[in-house]
């Protein structure tokens, strides 16, 4: 039984077929099945596009987080490195440094210097003292150091180190009365001792062991010239 009729020549179409089997005209139906499935295969086909969009800006933003992160990690290492080394060094030279004596250390007539003002203010000696690096001539020898100056009241001072950690100093002081020369060689000992080697040599005998150095000290007086001489030497154990 015929459901519908064809709209150009109005004979009966039976149910199910997509044209007219008098005229051979396409029915509306078709047109709008094609329609509908034309318009579902542009959805699918903006659906697609639209997730390989999504999917090639996460690639990008993968590939781009990754590199960031591999570039930080290699700049993590590279500071890492860099820190490592500095304190490498850095305790390199604290090893180096203390395992020189203060003699070693103090030859260079700036140190030298420094070092006698630093006891000088902390100690306010009465006659010993100098002003500054000026006061201090230098001399080297091979691998020996002579440091020479003349304290504030006249005493002479002459200091040699050498590789051997063997330390001289030669101390001259020239007073009309020998009874003053005895304070002003307390505070050179104390001084020279303390800022040389940590020890104290004023008042000690002619040899003693202190501080990790073995110490000689020789004492003369010139009478018929009123001065005083003392010969130190120290060897470092």
């Amino acid at each position: 039984m015929a459901d519908i009729r064809c709209p150009h020549c109005g004979g009966e179409i039976p149910k199910g077929m997509r044209f007219c089997p008098h005229c051979m005209t396409a029915l509306v139906q078709t047109e709008k099945v094609d329609i509908k499935q034309t318009a579902g295969r542009k959805k699918f086909f903006a659906a697609a596009a639209a997730l390989c969009a999504c999917a090639a800006i996460g690639l990008c933003a993968y590939f781009i987080i990754a590199h960031t992160g591999n570039e930080s990690s290699s700049q993590s290492k590279n500071t890492d490195t860099s820190v490592s080394a500095d304190v490498s060094n850095a305790f390199s030279s604290v090893q180096s440094s203390e395992s020189e004596s203060k003699a070693e250390k103090a030859a260079d007539k700036n140190a030298l210097a420094a070092k006698l003002k630093d006891w000088c203010s902390a100690n306010n000696p009465k006659y010993f003292g100098i002003s500054s690096a000026d006061d201090i001539t230098q001399t080297q020898d091979a691998d020996t150091t002579t440091l020479s100056f003349t304290d504030k009241s006249g005493a002479a001072v002459t200091i040699q180190t050498d590789k051997d950690t063997v330390s001289g100093i030669h101390v001259r002081i020239g007073h009309v009365s020998f009874a003053e020369n005895e304070p002003h060689a307390r505070e050179i000992l104390s001084a020279l001792g303390e800022v040389l080697f940590g020890a104290d040599l004023s008042g000690k005998g002619s040899e003693f062991t202190e501080n990790g150095y073995a110490f000689e000290i020789a004492y003369r007086q010139v009478s018929e010239l009123a001065y005083a001489e003392y010969d130190i030497s120290a060897k470092k154990l």
